[in-house]
């Protein structure tokens, strides 16, 4: 077994009881807390990962997640946060068009 699957393993021993429980047991503002924070965690990774030379876009791709996160959160469900959604993904998207990668 090789030292990134231990890793891996390991995190997931310590992680899924945790999370379990949180679901199981926990209120639901600290549920929702959790997930707005691995939201922005695995945008930041994200980001750093598809655009690393680019530093006005990376933040741009994270506030615009992290934006539509707290839409979610604040307005529950209904048809004009699907197009806000929507108009932000396309938004983001078109904004990788615009980025050259000078190498």
């Amino acid at each position: 077994m090789n030292d990134n699957l231990k890793a891996r393993l390991a995190t997931a021993a310590v992680a899924i009881p945790l999370l379990v429980s949180l679901i199981a047991w926990g209120p639901p503002w600290l549920l929702t807390t959790a997930a707005l924070l691995l939201t922005v965690a695995a945008l930041i990774e994200y980001v750093a990962m598809t655009l690393p030379d680019a530093g006005a876009q990376r933040l741009a791709g994270i506030l615009l997640g992290v934006v539509l996160a707290l839409t979610v959160v604040f307005s529950g469900q209904s048809p004009a946060l699907e197009y806000f959604g929507a108009a932000l993904v396309l938004g983001f998207s078109a904004s990788l068009g615009f980025y050259k990668n000078i190498n």
